[in-house]
């Protein structure tokens, strides 16, 4: 009888341990597709640009928009616009697509760090760009060429077509 009693826990010992490495497997292969879904589904998930707008000595306007590779985007005005404040929007993450053939068509990243003006009143642009291992910053006072005045533009253009804005924070 107590051989029987000993076999009957060893068994039940084994099954238990066979379901917990079961249950074990089927978790580690839930993470791997998770990631590989996660992956697949946005490659532009830590990417980022934000364009900053500084002012001048009348009214341009001051903002600064961060344009994240899923599609969150944080614009926070500051003075001489039409949201003062922090809002959040969203875009199609793809656009984000948009923004780097953008990117690569002006040629950004061999742009100067620096194109500055003789002019004191000019207003401050200043385009970040995170890209994978790659950050560039380019600033500018009305000195910059045509290509990075079109990025700026594209960026700006990216920000109005959003028609929904949350505001998260007033001034």
């Amino acid at each position: 009888m107590k051989q029987s009693k000993y076999y009957t826990l060893r068994s039940i010992l084994f099954f238990s341990l066979c379901i917990l490495g079961l249950g074990l497997m089927s978790c580690k292969s839930k993470e791997k597709v998770s990631n590989t879904e996660q992956t697949t589904e946005n490659k532009y998930q830590q990417d980022w640009v934000r364009l900053t707008r500084s002012g001048c000595f009348g009214t341009c306007p001051i903002y600064i928009v961060t344009i994240y590779g899923n599609g969150i985007v944080k614009y926070e005005g500051i003075r001489h616009t039409d949201k003062i404040g922090m809002f959040i929007g969203r875009m199609d993450p793809q656009k984000f697509d948009g923004i780097i053939k953008k990117m690569k068509e002006v040629a950004f990243l061999e742009m100067e760090d620096m194109y500055q003006a003789p002019v004191s009143d000019m207003p401050g642009i200043t385009v970040f760009l995170h890209f994978g291992d790659i950050e560039k910053q380019v600033m500018e006072n009305g000195d910059a060429p045509r290509e990075l005045k079109e990025f700026q533009k594209y960026l700006d253009d990216i920000v109005s077509e959003i028609e929904e804005w949350k505001e998260v924070m007033k001034k």
